[in-house]
């Protein structure tokens, strides 16, 4: 019985071993390119100013939505390969940000293809 319970304990401490060392590899390179997207999109916002705008940079969205009555809105998301393709089919979209922020901003607007995904 101790056999197998020390077999067990080896086994998941290797297991959780094996997991931090993935995220290890993962986090880091992940955590660069989100810093980078980030001085990216904070550069264009400023350059942007208070006027409504849609940039797509690769896969970075950034909608900005001027509000009169209140400093408005920025929306930045990275898109997936199908929300690209659905933003190439749909050109006129780039150039309406409260359609496109509307059409990206919830799970129920999602083109069909990354509703359906998940």
């Amino acid at each position: 019985m101790k056999a197998f319970s020390r077999r067990d304990a080896v086994a998941q401490r290797l297991a959780e071993t094996e997991r931090a060392v993935k995220l290890a590899a993962l986090e880091k390179p992940q955590s660069e390119a989100d810093h980078g997207r980030l001085i990216g999109a904070a550069a264009l916002l400023q350059s942007i100013g208070d006027s409504n705008a849609v940039v797509v940079v690769g896969s970075l969205l950034l909608i900005r939505r001027a509000n009169p009555t209140a400093a408005g809105e920025v929306y930045i998301r990275t898109l997936s390969q199908s929300e690209l393709i659905f933003l190439e089919h749909n050109p006129a979209l780039l150039r309406d940000p409260d359609a496109l922020y509307l059409r990206f901003s919830g799970p129920e607007s999602l083109p069909r293809e990354r509703a359906e995904a998940r």
